[in-house]
């Protein structure tokens, strides 16, 4: 059974903050960060997940994917019911993912931190033949080509998860050397997406570093993501 896991920190700070961590990612692995969100005014809900919420049995990901999404927006449902009315999401990777499924969903999120993301997640998953060759290749054992898969993951895939950020502001991070979301057709694809749009986007960009150390870099810089959450 698919599990999804949360701890929260600053309950009785008003200002809700939805931390989705990355694929394969734990909570405890997250909790300095959760405790420095905490002490600059946030109530923090950290979530991880089975790593099913990404596997190459596509469909259960659609489903998983969905079960966060629902689980979450049921949160803030009661939460608003509370007197609540601040909801941010900072999402890494897979986590960014589901956090633009929950946003688009949810007219009550106002700030949406993008750690690293891509545009569409078959076209990602299709280019891990160095970095992830086991992924894709059980993928192709199952028959499964490209445009079927595209056409599996439409739901959840980012770029078909931003018709309704008009009124949200947005902080995107990406990497020109990340080997997991490749910079020219997903990343950068996914931010001229959200531009064409005139949507409110502020992209970090990252010359250097890979995937992993783009995220774990990008959350030790708080200056940035904080300067945006509180403006």
């Amino acid at each position: 059974m698919f599990r999804i896991y949360r701890k929260e920190y600053g309950k009785s700070n008003k200002k809700i903050l939805f931390f989705l961590t990355a694929w394969t990612s734990t909570i405890s692995q997250h909790w300095v960060i959760s405790k420095l969100l905490q002490f600059n005014g946030y109530h923090v809900i950290t979530y991880s997940y089975d790593n099913s919420v990404l596997s190459p049995n596509v469909q259960d990901t659609v489903k998983n994917c969905f079960v966060v999404k629902s689980q979450i927006l049921k949160q803030i449902e009661s939460l608003k019911n509370q007197g609540r009315n601040t909801f941010y999401i900072l999402g890494e990777s897979m986590g960014a993912l589901l956090g633009l499924m929950i946003a688009n969903s949810s007219k009550d999120i106002s700030k949406i931190v993008l750690n690293t993301v891509g545009g569409d997640l078959a076209e990602t998953v299709w280019s891990w033949d160095k970095a992830k060759p086991w992924f894709k290749n059980d993928i192709v054992k199952q028959g499964i080509k490209l445009q079927e898969l595209k056409k599996i993951w439409k739901d959840i895939s980012p770029i078909n998860n931003i018709d309704n950020l008009q009124v949200k502001e947005i902080l995107m991070y990406i990497s020109k050397k990340d080997n997991i979301i490749p910079y020219k057709s997903q990343a950068l694809t996914l931010f001229n997406a959200l531009e064409q749009r005139n949507y409110k986007v502020k992209l970090v960009t990252n010359n250097y570093l890979h995937h992993a150390f783009t995220v774990a870099y990008n959350l030790l810089r708080p200056r940035i993501y904080l300067t945006f959450l509180n403006q």
